[in-house]
């Protein structure tokens, strides 16, 4: 009786599957890394000092980066292995936004630490090396003219990527710089290390937000698209053309210019977002345009050719904070 009743519990499809179950996961590879994140340290900080981590030399220790916003002198120190390598002191003040980046322009594996300033009424990009074997500082450039308003900072960069535009082998280093109530400088900047040379985009007035690189003709170059919104900070007399009074549907090719001519939505309040999507024969621009101001104008959804001609469009509904909304694309090939 007792043989009988463990017989039929031992041969029980639960029993079965439990010790299959077990075999099995114990005999499954180490798919989790075994590590556990510990607390080793806080510190307070402000908004005078940036604490960043890279790794400019790629031997798998990041140095620390501290960038100071003193008023009387700023300076950028790098530590390694809590020991300082050096110190850079500069004039003027950092710019706002995405103002300091890294890359490795001339490809010799040593990241360089670039970063934009504004002094004098002037905005300037400049370029640390903390590895080189020569001179360290080695970079200190003109990008734009700039005056403050209400000696209030405005000046916001956008670092969009470093990347070869000229096919001569050395990245040149692209971004944007977009001012609020000043109205200018509002321009994508390609700055060639290697020559000296600085190319930007022509004088307009539609601010240059989150812009992103795509090589949208499959050429083996980038182009630069950009998402911008109506401000109204510039008078249109100085821009009849391109100004803030609209959103703009705006790409750059290789060289700053662009693309196709802008296209125009809305008005005041109005803004567009655009990602680019893979079609079966070509790139598509999927745009859209959200309104949060007093005006009956409603968010749509677009999808453009790489001319600026409209495909199609839709209406959506209009949610509270639509101007926060993103477009993620899950997948490039859906058109066909």
């Amino acid at each position: 009786m007792i043989r009988q009743t463990i017989l039929r519990i031992v041969s029980h499809p639960f029993t079965l599957s439990l010790v299959l179950g077990s075999i099995i996961i114990l005999c499954l590879p180490p798919i989790f890394n075994k590590y556990k994140a510990k607390l080793l340290s806080a510190a307070k900080s402000d908004l005078t000092h940036i604490t960043v981590y890279h790794d400019f030399n790629h031997n798998g220790t990041s140095s620390k980066i501290g960038l100071l916003s003193n008023p009387i002198q700023p300076n950028i120190i790098i530590w390694e292995n809590n020991k300082i390598i050096d110190q850079w002191d500069h004039p003027g003040e950092y710019a706002k936004g995405d103002f300091f980046f890294f890359a490795d322009y001339d490809h010799d594996n040593l990241d360089e630490l670039y970063f934009v300033t504004i002094s004098n009424d002037s905005i300037y990009l400049k370029g640390i090396n903390p590895y080189a074997t020569d001179e360290t500082d080695f970079l200190y450039k003109k990008i734009d003219g700039y005056k403050k308003k209400n000696n209030e900072n405005d000046c916001c960069i956008d670092f969009i990527k470093a990347t070869d535009l000229t096919n001569d082998g050395y990245h040149e280093l692209v971004f944007s710089v977009s001012t609020g109530y000043t109205a200018y400088p509002r321009k994508i900047y390609a700055y060639d290390i290697k020559t000296s040379n600085m190319i930007e985009s022509d004088p307009s007035c539609f601010p240059i937000l989150k812009p992103m690189a795509y090589d949208l003709n499959r050429d083996g170059v980038d182009e630069f698209i950009c998402n911008n919104s109506a401000f109204t900070n510039c008078d249109t007399f100085s821009f009849p053309t391109y100004n803030d009074h609209q959103a703009w549907l705006v790409v750059f090719d290789k060289n700053l210019n662009f693309l196709f001519d802008p296209v125009s939505f809305g008005e005041y309040m109005t803004g567009i977002k655009v990602q680019p999507i893979q079609g079966k024969d070509s790139v598509y621009l999927f745009a859209y345009q959200f309104h949060h101001g007093t005006k009956e104008i409603g968010n749509r959804l677009f999808l453009f050719d790489l001319n600026g001609r409209v495909i199609s469009e839709r209406d959506v509904p209009d949610y509270v904070h639509s101007d926060d909304f993103n477009i993620i694309i899950i997948d490039y090939h859906v058109i066909n």
